[in-house]
């Protein structure tokens, strides 16, 4: 019988909230298959199972809150009794994470754009039992410190509907707003649509019609989603306490247009290349160069990260996250394209998996495609460091004695001045515009 923990999707946060089982009691299950969807202060991710067998038990049900490291299911053979320990105490203390639980990500695939960095890895293990009466009660999540109650993607198919959650009733657990809510809303707003509509066609005596003169747009107070929350309080924490040193440089970029052309000419559509995937390929050959860039900074020590993973910004409806592009320095440009193409649905879809929150020590935030130049990005603890890249735009450089006008980008590199000194933080930031302004190096 093998129970399945809670793992550790979450460090900013001590328990997620559990929104679907995609399996049942009594339903076979295989390994690396989806189990459930878990909604942190993040996000909401999927959780796979790292078992196979039939679903014997399940601990948790949709919308409870559950501590990670929880016991929150059993998976066992079809016909193996239950062990009388377990049925007798169901819910169990958290321990400490075990060994990383991480789907295969070659079998993954997906590429695209960017902007900011959430990181966790997923962890499992087996749990101490203590008496029932000793585990603390579970917080209640209410609309009064959390704003409207809903789930990602409610919210994100109110945003598609153009409702206010803020304006409807929630019918579910402790007043969480469902789809079946939205869809109650948007029946009710249709409705007095056509009454109004039936109204005005009405006979009548005939009235001179004025055009009525727009009403401004009432000011609105909107409590912060738990998401914009996390990321308020840990942008705050990295701008007051982290030492951001800040160092800029300009790389020419006809060479690697011209390599993205060149490949992208025997590419399908869904394949082709983007700038932000050969920047990731960039920051990842550069991070092999320099390993000390590749650490975290925890307490009193420094902790070099054993793989290159780069965190890659992406916006979605409800704020910034950056899941992570593993082992960049391995994979071809190709590669990388499908991954980070899929890594971008999956978060603007509200379906990240465990394994695309991975630890990384330096995310990219491109802002390049919405026509920004230059700006400086704000470091997302622990990391080390993030680099924020603009527009690929004509500039005059100097050739020779002559000054002519060339594609250029411009790269800003902010880094944790405490683990990373000046000196490394412009020999790395020099590394990746020497590979920029020479592609062949990526395709070795």
């Amino acid at each position: 019988m093998e129970k399945i923990i809670m793992p550790e999707v979450a460090h900013t946060a001590s328990e997620v909230k559990i929104l679907r089982w995609h399996k049942k009691e009594g339903e076979p299950v295989e390994e690396g298959e989806v189990l459930l969807e878990v909604e942190t202060d993040k996000a909401t991710l999927e959780i796979e199972s790292y078992a196979k067998g039939i679903l014997r038990k399940l601990y948790y049900q949709e919308e409870e809150l559950v501590s990670l490291g929880e016991t929150i299911a059993l998976i066992g053979e079809g016909e193996e009794p239950l062990p009388p320990e377990l049925l007798s105490s169901a819910r169990q203390e958290p321990q400490k994470p075990g060994p990383p639980l991480t789907r295969k990500m070659e079998e993954i695939s997906g590429a695209f754009p960017q902007e900011e960095l959430i990181r966790t890895e997923l962890f499992s293990a087996p749990c101490k039992e203590r008496p029932p009466e000793e585990k603390a009660p579970r917080k209640e999540v209410t609309p009064e410190t959390t704003g409207p109650l809903a789930s990602p993607r409610t919210r994100k198919l109110a945003q598609e509907m153009g409702l206010d959650l803020a304006l409807i009733q929630g019918t579910g657990p402790g007043g969480l707003i469902t789809e079946e809510d939205l869809k109650r809303a948007l029946e009710d707003r249709e409705r007095v649509i056509k009454e109004k509509a039936s109204l005005a066609a009405e006979p009548g005596p005939e009235k001179e019609i004025k055009k009525a003169a727009p009403s401004p747009r009432p000011g609105r107070i909107m409590a912060l989603s738990p998401m914009r929350k996390t990321i308020a309080q840990r942008m705050t924490q990295s701008f007051r306490d982290v030492p951001h040193l800040v160092l800029k440089t300009r790389a020419e970029a006809s060479g690697l247009i011209k390599l993205r052309e060149a490949l992208n000419a025997t590419l399908a559509e869904e394949h082709k290349i983007t700038f932000s995937d050969i920047l990731l390929k960039a920051i990842g050959l550069a991070l092999f160069s320099f390993p000390q860039v590749n650490s975290l900074l925890e307490e009193d020590h420094i902790r070099e990260l054993p793989q290159i993973n780069v965190g890659l910004a992406i916006a979605t409806g409800e704020g910034l996250v950056a899941p992570v592009v593993p082992q960049v320095d391995k994979k071809s440009l190709k590669e990388i394209s499908q991954h980070s193409r899929a890594l971008i649905q999956r978060a603007r879809q509200g379906r990240l998996l465990s394994s695309d929150l991975k630890e990384a020590a330096l995310t990219l935030s491109n802002l390049g495609m919405f026509g920004i130049e230059e700006f400086t990005a704000i470091i997302n603890p622990p990391q080390a460091a993030i680099l924020a890249v603009g527009r690929i735009a004509p500039e005059p450089i100097v050739q020779g004695e002559k000054i002519i006008p060339a594609p250029c980008l411009h790269l800003t590199l902010s880094a944790d001045h405490r683990l990373i000194d000046g000196a490394l933080a412009a020999q790395f930031l020099a590394e990746i515009k020497d590979i920029l302004e020479n592609p062949g190096r990526m395709l070795v």
